[in-house]
Parts: C-alpha cells; structure tokens; sequence
C-alpha cells in the first residue's frame, strides 16, 4: 500500500494501544502522522518510535470534547504538513461504574462528549481541507458493543458507540459528493492495557462464545483501518466492519 506515501493522517486517541498501532502501521506505509492526545507523555513515546523507524510525525495534545481544542490540533496539523487526508476517530473513553441503574450524570455527559460529539467536532473541522482537496478518508474506531450491548461495557459507553455508527453513515452521505468516504470499525475485545483490567470472569466468558477462541490484536485493528484509509477503498463508504473473531456475524 505504498500509495499511501505521502498522505497525511490525523489520529486522535494515538497514545492508546489501538491508536498507537494505527500510528504505527500508516507510518510504515510512509504515511504522515499527526498524533493527538490529551497527554504528553505517551505522544512522546510514540513520537520517539515513529522516529526510530524513520517515520515523521507531529505530535498535538488537546481534548476531542473540546471544539476549541479540535481547532487547535486541525490547525497544528495543517500548519505541519499543509494539508490533511485522512482522519482517525479513536479517542474514547470506557468507565466502570459498577451498578447500571446508578451511573452518574457528570459520567454520562463525559462519554458522549468524548466518545461522539469528539468525532463529530472533528469529522467537521477534518471535512474542510478533504473537501478542498476533493479526497479524503473518515475511519471512526466503533466497537461490538454499539450493535449488541456489552456485560463489560456500560450503558453509556454502549449507547454513544452505536450512536457513533449511526453518525458514520449520516457523515458517509453528506461527505460523498466531495469524494470523502466516512467509515468505521467495530472491534469485540481487543487486547490493550485497558481491557486487561476488566474482570477475568467477564473475559473468560466472552471467549468462551467467541469461535476463534481469543482477543484481538491492536495491529488487527490497524490493519483494518489501513485498508479503509487506501486508495483501495474508494467505492466503501457508510460501511462498518466488524472485527470480533465471528463474535457477532451480520
């Protein structure tokens, strides 16, 4: 896929285990990364890796819920390498309250605003310079329990998933015309630092029914979004797929 070369992608989330993969995988392709966080230190680390291995990047902290701060690194991106065509909605946020029916209402707003208005807010400031340039590729990271709930997903965290697809095929219409396409990705379990903290009952119940019998990878995920961020992909839009191990086949 080095037809790649050269493109510029905007990652959000990418001090993340999926994110960072992400990174790292369009970096190999020569892709141009601009990494945002909202902390320094695992940009840092990823930054010194990329550049290790020849690749650039260009590293933003700001928080996705935050329209100003949304600005703030689409600028920072577009003032680093002129340009911007590819855009990964990966920044999200998964807490465990306990007992469902007492989740409380600051924990709500903060996963809506994180996990959806944070796409939204970006897939309209990415849109301008895509537009401008009549290209451009939307790849939102969703997840099995926006389609089927989740024991080990909260409500919330559930509701703004599924929201977050529906929200990639509304944006798939509206962009199309300007040559964007807008999809996303459905992981199940995916091994990251986060989901080795989840209850080991919880996990051994889901591989239990899932038939390949494990967690994904990041770098599944990764290659995944590799292949919707390609030239190879101009006739998928609106499109979510999963990544589940046969967890969920629709």
């Amino acid at each position: 896929m080095r037809e790649l070369e050269g493109k510029v992608a905007l990652v959000t989330g990418a001090g993340g285990g999926i994110g960072r993969a992400i990174c790292r995988k369009l970096s190999s392709l020569g892709v141009l990364i601009a990494a945002v966080d909202n902390r320094m230190e695992p940009l840092q680390n990823l930054f010194e890796e990329i550049n290790y291995h020849g690749g650039k990047a260009t590293m933003l902290v700001g928080d996705v819920s935050s329209r100003y701060d949304v600005n703030f690194v689409i600028s920072g991106c577009l003032r680093a390498y002129g340009r911007l065509d590819i855009l990964i909605n990966n920044a999200g946020i998964n807490p465990t309250t306990p007992q469902w029916d007492s989740i409380p209402e600051k924990e709500w707003d903060d996963v809506f605003a994180v996990n959806l208005k944070g796409p939204y807010y970006c897939m309209c400031g990415a849109s301008t310079p895509m537009k401008d340039a009549k290209w451009g590729r939307i790849i939102n990271i969703g997840s099995i329990a926006g389609k089927t709930g989740g024991l080990l997903s909260g409500l919330h965290y559930c509701a703004s998933k599924a929201a977050l697809m529906c929200l990639t095929k509304n944006f798939a219409r509206i962009l199309a015309p300007h040559g964007i396409t807008v999809n996303a990705v459905a992981p199940g379990i995916i091994e990251t630092d986060m989901t080795r903290s989840w209850p080991e009952d919880g996990k051994n119940s889901y591989l239990k029914e899932n038939p390949l019998g494990r967690m994904g990878s990041a770098d599944e995920v990764a290659h995944a979004v590799t292949y919707l961020a390609s030239p190879a992909a101009g006739y998928v839009t609106g499109e979510i797929m999963d990544i589940n191990g046969g967890q969920l086949m629709d």
